[in-house]
């Protein structure tokens, strides 16, 4: 089933403003801002340009035919953020993926699909103590002993497999 205008509408309203921006430099601000322009002018009967629609159509053309090799679409820039503790130390940083906003804008409206199903998909016995538990940034549920976040691209307890090996603390 394809993303539909609302899904992206939706997951616009969701993301919030002040966040960094990806390796394309465009904000989250700016896809907002697209959107209220064209509800301004639509308003007023005048030429307008549909961003959502846009970038449903981009999104379902994803899910049909895949991304182009040479497409940064969905690249991230891993960057160390410090926690506490000795600057010098490897395991006092705690690494963060900067997303390009449209890509985000993508896995928020997955996510948020997602998270209607996930609860009945999975059944009590097989979940973990974590199962149903719903906080504002997102899902967790548990199934067969692994914990999986809906909402973020971050497994758990680390958020990438190698920091695992890398000797960094669970989060």
């Amino acid at each position: 089933m394809y993303l539909t205008q609302e899904e992206i509408c939706q997951a616009l309203k969701d993301l919030p403003d002040g966040k960094a921006a990806g390796i394309d430099g465009i904000l989250h601000e700016l896809w907002k801002a697209l959107t209220a322009r064209y509800e301004n002018k639509k308003s007023l009967n005048q030429p307008k340009f549909n961003i959502v629609k846009c970038l449903t159509t981009l999104y379902n053309d994803i899910e049909r035919h895949g991304i182009a090799p040479p497409s940064d679409f969905p690249k991230g820039w891993m960057c160390p953020l410090y926690k506490k503790g000795d600057m010098s130390e490897i395991s006092n940083y705690h690494p963060i993926t900067i997303l390009n906003t449209d890509y985000k804008i993508m896995t928020r409206a997955l996510t948020t699909r997602l998270a209607e199903a996930v609860p009945d998909l999975i059944h009590l016995d097989q979940a973990s103590d974590c199962h149903r538990f719903k906080n504002p940034r997102g899902l967790w549920v548990g199934y067969a002993g692994v914990r999986v976040r809906v909402g973020f691209l971050q497994p758990s307890p680390y958020p990438y497999p190698w920091c695992r090996l890398a000797g960094y603390p669970a989060s």
